[in-house]
């Protein structure tokens, strides 16, 4: 009976251990709809998981506040001529605390634009924040930013087109 209790305990331990909670599950859904949504450029996909009043602050550009504003932004994006090729998040950590809970993470992706000889890789890092709305998580916040400084990249090929362009190279 000893060994029976024993073995009972270790696997509800284990398996209260490895349960993911509400907010990792949120967290990997946004996770695998924000990599669906930007490999097939259907930006719209990942407005279900904003809160209405949600602020999103991206590189580069103004604060986007509310859901109107967000699915302006998504219907402009569509626009780009850029195609991603690939793109991946990782959680460094989660966290919640009540009705709020964060992540932060790093990004990678590859993207093609017209007139680029070969594709375009950044990385860089992000935070969101969450928010409990009738016990369900929405991002409430989110910005991110690229590590990658653009216009040093555009020197650098401009000075690599030089070279090949006088034979340097």
């Amino acid at each position: 009976m000893r060994n029976v209790l024993t073995a009972v305990l270790v696997l509800f331990l284990s398996v209260s251990l490895f349960a993911q909670s509400d907010l990792e599950k949120f967290v990997q859904k946004t996770q695998d709809t924000f990599k669906k949504a930007m490999e097939t450029n259907q930006g719209e996909l990942v407005l279900e998981l904003y809160a209405n009043d949600a602020i999103s602050m991206p590189s580069y550009e103004p604060m986007i506040k509310g859901m109107d504003a967000l699915k302006k932004k998504v219907e402009m994006d569509k626009q780009m001529p850029m195609k991603i090729l690939s793109f991946e998040m990782k959680v460094i950590e989660i966290a919640e605390s009540g009705e709020y809970g964060y992540e932060i993470g790093t990004y990678t992706m590859s993207m093609e634009m017209p007139g680029m000889d070969k594709p375009w890789d950044d990385k860089g890092k992000y935070i969101t924040i969450y928010k409990k709305y009738d016990g369900k998580w929405k991002i409430q916040y989110d910005t991110w930013n690229t590590d990658v400084n653009p216009w040093m990249q555009m020197d650098q090929a401009g000075e690599e087109k030089d070279k090949k362009d006088s034979g340097k190279m």
